[in-house]
């Protein structure tokens, strides 16, 4: 027994795991055969496809940092991180979100890998675009959410034979578009428009609060991806009385108006969200692996662990949870008695390991280490 279930939180199960007596069942756990956790992917996949789908499905992508200072990782590389504005020891992961209008819940990931030291170069754009046919091949998206990384033409132009809708925001530079006629660069667009000031003043509102905006919305066509539904907007601030940098937001469904455009874009947000979740509350980056098969095994317990707590959320965990850890086929031997720490990390933060597993329906012995 390891103290009291009753404040066996998740932050409380991740240590107890982390630093449990048997470090090498630990590891071997971790490094159970790739093809094993490809089949457990592919299991929570299933679930997430017989359980959220939704006609109006979308697929948000972005990447996040796993910050490190062990050289000796595998694939581990310096990037450079726009957020702390320096090179930093990373793995970096391209990471999806499932949402539709009831639920978002986290979707894939693919760990990038530079040209430097990559034996089988993919880029950003090569893994998103992965995620985003494997969803679509699943029947589970009509719509794609990205951010201004993603949102270019290298990208946009292979969602089009899949028909899907894309909301996105340019960055303002040298991309091409074509207006009544005119070409010109997004940059020369945007100046042009803001001098002619044919801004309309709104108040949009937002997660929090509610802002002052001003925008300027036109149908103009870009290279390769067709016509696009293409909104500048500035949000006002209030404390410097000036109108910040404008942003570019840009879809290629025509009939929306600006204010609609701003407000479905703002979806992508989830996924900045489950970031913060499964770092927090899962211990995204917590590994301490080199081999990469075992560093992947523990980004698929966080995702793993996320859609459980979804099922447990919705009452719908009782029927699937035996099954959405363990691989068809596999033993539950095989993958280890520590596969609780698939359900531990997944208990909701207000309840305990033991009341998890009771509620799963587990053998209570097969656990009694962690309960």
């Amino acid at each position: 027994m390891v103290g009291s279930p009753k404040h066996q939180t998740i932050s409380k199960i991740k240590q107890i795991f982390l630093n449990a007596p048997s470090t090498n069942a630990s590891a071997n756990f971790l490094n159970t055969p790739t093809k094993v956790w490809g089949m457990v992917k592919e299991r929570r996949k299933e679930i997430i496809e017989s359980k959220f789908k939704s006609r109006k499905g979308a697929i948000i992508v972005d990447d996040t940092f796993c910050y490190k200072t062990g050289r000796k990782m595998k694939d581990i590389f310096e990037n450079f991180c726009h957020l702390l504005k320096k090179q930093v020891l990373s793995h970096v992961v391209v990471t999806s979100v499932y949402k539709t209008p009831k639920i978002s819940i986290g979707y894939d990931f693919k760990v990038y890998i530079p040209k430097e030291i990559a034996e089988d170069f993919k880029s950003k754009y090569d893994l998103a675009l992965e995620i985003i046919k494997d969803a679509f091949n699943r029947g589970l998206i009509s719509r794609v959410y990205v951010d201004s990384w993603y949102c270019q033409p290298e990208l946009l132009r292979k969602l089009k034979p899949m028909a899907l809708e894309f909301f996105g925001m340019f960055r303002i530079g040298r991309l091409k578009i074509k207006t009544k006629g005119e070409s010109m660069t997004l940059s020369q667009f945007v100046e042009r428009k803001i001098k002619e000031n044919n801004f309309v003043n709104r108040k949009l509102r937002g997660r929090k609060k509610t802002y002052k905006i001003r925008y300027y919305r036109e149908i103009v066509s870009v290279k390769h991806i067709g016509k696009v539904n293409l909104v500048i907007s500035q949000k006002y601030d209030s404390k410097k009385k000036i109108y910040n940098e404008p942003r570019v937001y840009v879809t290629n469904v025509l009939s929306l108006n600006a204010l609609e455009v701003i407000r479905t874009y703002l979806n992508r947000w989830d996924i900045e969200v489950f970031h913060k979740t499964i770092k927090q509350s899962y211990g995204f980056e917590d590994y301490q692996v080199i081999e990469a098969q075992a560093r992947d095994a523990y980004f698929e317990l966080a995702f793993l662990s996320d859609m459980l707590l979804h099922l447990k959320q919705l009452g719908k965990l009782r029927e699937h949870a035996a099954c959405a850890y363990v691989p068809r086929n596999i033993s539950t031997e095989k993958v280890g008695s520590e596969d609780l720490v698939l359900s531990a990390l997944a208990a909701q933060r207000k309840g305990t390991i033991k009341e998890f597993v009771q509620m799963c329906g587990f053998d209570e012995k097969r656990f009694e280490f962690f309960v």
